[in-house]
C-alpha cells in the first residue's frame, strides 16, 4: 500500500507526496526486467529469451530501477489520486526528491477545481412564489 500526502498550496493546487514501498518497487524492477528479457537481443541467447539476471548485469540495478519508475510512474500517480479522492483537472508536475532510505518517493503538483465561495446562509433572501390558495 502506497502512502500518500495531501497538501494544499493554493485554492485550486495540491501537493502529494507519495511514497512507494520497497516491495512493490521491487515488483515493477522485476516485471520491467522481464519485459526487457523479452525485448533484448543478447549474443548466447534465443531472441526474447534472455533471462532477468542476464540483463540485470547488462543494465545494472540503477538502470533497471530508473526504467522500473518511468514504466510504472503513471499508475503509481493514478492510484494515489484515487486512494487521496481528488479529481485533478491538468497533467500533475512531477518532482523527484532526493532519495533517503528504502522504496521511492516522489510529489505531484496537481491543479483542481476551487473551492466554491459560498455567502453566509443567514444573508440569503429567498422571495416566497405568490401561490393561490386551493382548498
Amino acid at each position: 500500500m502506497m502512502k500518500t500526502t495531501v497538501e494544499r498550496l493554493a485554492d485550486d493546487k495540491l501537493r502529494l507526496d507519495i511514497e512507494v514501498p520497497e516491495a512493490i518497487l521491487q515488483e515493477a524492477v522485476d516485471a520491467t526486467l522481464e519485459m526487457m528479457g523479452r525485448e533484448m537481443r543478447m549474443p548466447g541467447f534465443r531472441p526474447g529469451k534472455v533471462p532477468t539476471q542476464a540483463v540485470l548485469a547488462r543494465v545494472g540495478r540503477e538502470g533497471a530501477q530508473a526504467e522500473a519508475v518511468r514504466m510504472f510512474l503513471d499508475d503509481w500517480y493514478a492510484a494515489a489520486v484515487m486512494g487521496a479522492g481528488i479529481r485533478p483537472i491538468a497533467a500533475p508536475d512531477i518532482d523527484f526528491p532526493e532519495e533517503d532510505g528504502d522504496g521511492f518517493r516522489f510529489s505531484a503538483t496537481v491543479s483542481v477545481v476551487k473551492k466554491p465561495k459560498l455567502p453566509e446562509l443567514k444573508k440569503l433572501q429567498v422571495d416566497k412564489p405568490n401561490l393561490p390558495d386551493t382548498q
